[in-house]
């Protein structure tokens, strides 16, 4: 079985890249990841005491990229067109992002002063060990700005070699790794990589391999630095064993995170609308439903959190996370789920295409790709701050970005702002 559903994502994956020409869609994206993982986790993972993807897990993953691809080919013929009379030439995204550097670099460079403000404002009322998930005021959601626009200050380092983008960039990294909300830093991550993907016109496969062992070296760091070294260090226990066993820990955390939404969807699929429809529908729409809740004045918040944990390894250890697909069975069911994930498609599709082909709403379409990207783990898009940074990106494409105007330097003496028309 597990032959024939990588023939079948692979055949997916190849009629996605011949529409598009670029590996950096959500259906290539999302069906490589499972053509990747599935073999994976059955054949190396079991080794590592993980439990096995069922085969009517395989064929429900298989037929929602297959939605996922069809939800595409609604613009794939437009697309097409579109590049025919441009020669098969795309927007030249490149050029523009550096055209607008300094007003992407400015709004950046506010918002993530506003978010370390934040930061500051949480060590103080909660300690430097409890900073998890307590953002709180105006300059925190000032600061999820700079999560938005972090791929792009990314891309000005790898374009210019200027140390401020790195440094800037570094900065970010670490407030959203003390914020200790690590999907925060996945997306943005994700997002850069599909936004150097697009800005290159001849990609090979040993960059896109290096990118791909990139990100898992990024994963890895990550791990180790929330779960060894910062706890550690907070500890005051630095030693050699207890680092050595700290990084054993977090490399298999690191895998278990990793193989959990795909172990998971096991059961999920087994259990569709495991609560009521009301509540499930809550859930996959909760980011609308808690504003909704807080504009009418009733605050009857509903918790989204997944409370079925299936065992996902030998020793037991649990989870509940299952990605987009298995996550929207388990709570509207397979017929409802189609519909939600055709609709997520089409969303992002139209955002990604009216990116390729005007240049227009470049933050907006990298947010969402990042966010469909990391879709295999949980489905983001239910998530309020996820929501939230959407909607920043969405404002500052339409009053920024994709404007007449640029920033062509600040006079700090003056405390005045050279506005200049783009060419």
């Amino acid at each position: 079985m597990i032959f024939l559903v990588e023939i079948m994502l692979g055949v997916i994956v190849l009629f996605e890249y011949r529409n598009y020409k670029i590996i950096a869609t959500p259906t290539a994206v999302l069906g490589g990841v499972y053509f990747l993982f599935i073999p994976l986790i059955n054949v190396f993972g079991e080794k590592l005491g993980f439990l096995k993807i069922e085969q009517r897990t395989m064929i429900w993953f298989t037929i929602f990229v297959f939605v996922l691809f069809l939800s595409g080919s609604v613009f794939s013929v437009y697309y097409n067109r579109c590049l025919q009379n441009r020669n098969g030439e795309r927007y030249d995204l490149d050029e523009k992002l550096m055209r607008k550097e300094g007003l992407i670099w400015w709004p950046f460079l506010f918002s993530l002063i506003c978010y370390v403000i934040s930061l500051l404002q949480v060590i103080q009322r909660y300690g430097l060990s409890n900073t998890k998930s307590n953002a709180f005021g105006p300059f925190a959601h000032i600061g999820f700005l700079s999560r938005c626009l972090l791929p792009f200050i990314m891309f000005y380092f790898l374009r210019t070699r200027k140390w401020r983008y790195l440094i800037a960039a570094l900065v970010n990294v670490v407030a959203l790794i003390m914020f200790q909300g690590k999907y925060h830093l996945y997306i943005p991550i994700a997002g850069f990589i599909v936004l150097f993907l697009v800005t290159r016109k001849n990609i090979s496969i040993k960059k896109i391999l290096l990118a791909v062992i990139g990100a898992f070296a990024a994963g890895i760091i990550l791990f180790v630095s929330v779960y060894t070294i910062i706890p550690n260090v907070l500890a005051g226990d630095v030693s050699w064993d207890s680092m050595v066993g700290g990084m054993y820990y977090s490399v298999r955390h690191f895998f278990h995170y990793l193989f959990c939404p795909f172990i998971c969807s096991n059961e999920y699929f087994a259990n569709p609308v495991y609560r009521t429809m009301e509540e499930g529908v809550r859930t996959n729409f909760n980011a609308i439903d808690t504003l909704l809740q807080q504009f009418v004045g009733q605050r009857e918040f509903f918790s989204p959190v997944i409370t079925l944990w299936p065992r996902v390894d030998t020793l037991g250890t649990t989870a509940n996370v299952g990605g987009l697909f298995s996550e929207s069975v388990l709570n509207i069911g397979y017929f409802y789920s189609v519909l939600y994930v055709a609709g997520i498609g089409v969303f992002v599709y139209y955002f990604i295409v009216k990116c390729l082909l005007k240049g227009r709403r470049i933050v907006t379409a990298m947010c969402l790709a990042g966010t469909i990207m990391m879709s295999f783990f949980c489905n983001y898009f239910s998530l309020l701050p996820n929501i939230e940074c959407l909607v920043y990106s969405y404002l500052f494409d339409v009053f920024l970005l994709d404007t007449k105007r640029e920033i062509k330097g600040i006079s700090f003496r003056k405390i005045t702002l050279k506005w200049g028309k783009s060419q």
